[in-house]
């Protein structure tokens, strides 16, 4: 009886120096690896420098409209990346049934193959390789609008007896001759004095 009790206090003594040994060692890894000293915030952004950063968006700019219905998408390279992928959507979590999805893209652009409706449109891009996928880019969203209409004209050929020009339902009476107007080639206003000697003539004009 005493023999099996001597016996199983040598097998807790040696259970007690392999725990205090196994111990010791782990403390002593932990004190000279360089990254135990570092804050914890340090230890996980050497872990993600190591993924694919976001590309950098370039066009269409953030906010921005256009009345192009087919317009280019382009970002900046990323380095180590083989392939792209690009949502676009009319959502901003980019959920609708009608998102636009292109992956395995090889270069820095895209052109969508057909027209994008009137409205607000949300894009973004993520890069990949072999070994890993990167995070999404931020996203941009841009408006597309209908393209302005061109000023309607009654009539293409004018006869200036009286200095009068008719467009879009406005006429406008002019009897001053200034060379300065009349020969500028674009005018933000509507307001041109043909000199005195042709008021008599017809000349074609538009808008």
């Amino acid at each position: 009886m005493n023999s099996k009790r001597r016996e199983s206090r040598r097998f807790l003594a040696l259970c007690l120096v392999i725990l205090l040994s196994v111990g010791i060692l782990n403390l002593v890894s932990g004190l000279t690896s360089p990254l135990s000293h570092a804050p914890m915030e340090s230890r996980y952004a050497l872990i993600l420098s190591s993924s694919l950063p976001p590309p950098q968006l370039i066009s269409p700019e953030h906010e921005i409209a256009t009345d192009e219905t087919r317009p280019t998408f382009s970002w900046a390279p990323v380095e180590n990346a083989t392939s792209y992928t690009i949502q676009i959507d009319m959502t901003e979590n980019f959920t609708s049934p009608n998102v636009i999805e292109r992956t395995d893209l090889e270069t820095t652009s895209f052109t969508p193959g057909t027209d994008l409706d009137e409205g607000f449109w949300f894009w973004r891009v993520r890069s990949a390789n072999s070994s890993e996928v990167g995070p999404f880019s931020e996203t941009r969203r841009f408006a597309i609008i209908p393209p302005r209409a061109a000023p309607e004209l009654f009539d293409t050929t004018i006869c200036a007896i009286l200095g009068i020009f008719v467009f879009s339902g406005i006429i406008i009476l002019l009897g001053v001759a200034v060379w300065a107007l009349f020969w500028k080639n674009r005018r933000e206003d509507t307001l041109l004095f043909p000199p005195e000697e042709q008021r008599s003539l017809c000349f074609p004009w538009h808008l």
